[in-house]
Protein backbone atom coordinates (compact mmCIF):
# COMPACT_ATOMS: atom_id res chain seq x y z
CA UNK A 1 0.00 0.00 0.00
CA UNK A 2 1.28 3.19 -0.53
CA UNK A 3 0.55 6.73 1.34
CA UNK A 4 1.94 10.26 1.25
CA UNK A 5 3.70 12.06 3.65
CA UNK A 6 0.61 11.72 6.41
CA UNK A 7 0.45 8.81 8.33
CA UNK A 8 -3.20 8.35 7.93
CA UNK A 9 -3.10 8.62 3.95
CA UNK A 10 -3.21 5.07 3.18
CA UNK A 11 -6.54 4.61 1.19
CA UNK A 12 -6.83 2.12 -2.02
CA UNK A 13 -3.53 2.78 -3.91
CA UNK A 14 -1.26 -0.18 -4.40
CA UNK A 15 1.52 -1.63 -6.47
CA UNK A 16 2.32 -5.29 -7.83
CA UNK A 17 6.16 -5.18 -7.64
CA UNK A 18 7.62 -7.87 -10.50
CA UNK A 19 10.82 -7.07 -10.55
CA UNK A 20 14.12 -5.87 -8.27
CA UNK A 21 12.99 -2.53 -7.35
CA UNK A 22 13.64 0.25 -4.81
CA UNK A 23 11.11 1.60 -2.76
CA UNK A 24 11.81 5.16 -1.60
CA UNK A 25 10.69 5.52 1.69
CA UNK A 26 10.91 9.52 1.63
CA UNK A 27 7.39 10.03 0.30
CA UNK A 28 5.95 8.55 3.09
CA UNK A 29 6.48 4.73 2.69
CA UNK A 30 5.15 1.81 1.67
CA UNK A 31 3.37 -1.43 3.14
CA UNK A 32 3.93 -5.26 1.93
CA UNK A 33 0.80 -7.11 2.13
CA UNK A 34 1.93 -9.88 0.18
CA UNK A 35 3.46 -11.03 -2.87
CA UNK A 36 2.42 -12.91 -6.06
CA UNK A 37 2.53 -16.49 -5.65
CA UNK A 38 1.26 -17.63 -8.99
CA UNK A 39 0.46 -16.10 -12.40
CA UNK A 40 3.56 -14.12 -12.68
CA UNK A 41 4.65 -15.46 -16.01
CA UNK A 42 0.98 -14.71 -17.68
CA UNK A 43 1.06 -11.26 -15.55
CA UNK A 44 3.85 -10.44 -17.67
CA UNK A 45 2.96 -11.32 -21.02
CA UNK A 46 -0.81 -10.36 -20.92
CA UNK A 47 0.14 -6.87 -18.95
CA UNK A 48 3.42 -5.78 -18.03
CA UNK A 49 5.54 -6.86 -21.60
CA UNK A 50 2.81 -3.87 -23.25
CA UNK A 51 4.30 -1.05 -21.68
CA UNK A 52 2.98 1.46 -19.25
CA UNK A 53 1.48 4.57 -19.57
CA UNK A 54 4.11 7.08 -18.21
CA UNK A 55 3.69 9.81 -15.64
CA UNK A 56 6.34 12.62 -16.47
CA UNK A 57 8.42 10.36 -17.71
CA UNK A 58 8.98 7.94 -14.85
CA UNK A 59 9.26 4.94 -15.49
CA UNK A 60 5.91 3.92 -13.79
CA UNK A 61 2.45 4.06 -14.38
CA UNK A 62 -0.80 2.36 -14.73
CA UNK A 63 -0.68 -1.00 -17.45
CA UNK A 64 -1.16 0.35 -21.07
CA UNK A 65 -3.87 -2.70 -21.00
CA UNK A 66 -6.84 -2.47 -19.09
CA UNK A 67 -6.03 -4.70 -16.35
CA UNK A 68 -8.97 -5.38 -13.63
CA UNK A 69 -7.50 -8.06 -10.47
CA UNK A 70 -10.78 -10.26 -9.95
CA UNK A 71 -9.70 -12.23 -6.85
CA UNK A 72 -7.12 -12.41 -3.99
CA UNK A 73 -6.59 -14.52 -1.39
CA UNK A 74 -5.02 -13.53 2.09
CA UNK A 75 -3.69 -16.16 4.76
Amino acid sequence: MARASSPNSQATQFFIVYGDTVLDGSTGGYTVVGKVTSGLPSLEKNITDKGLTAVSGANDGSPKVATTITSATIK
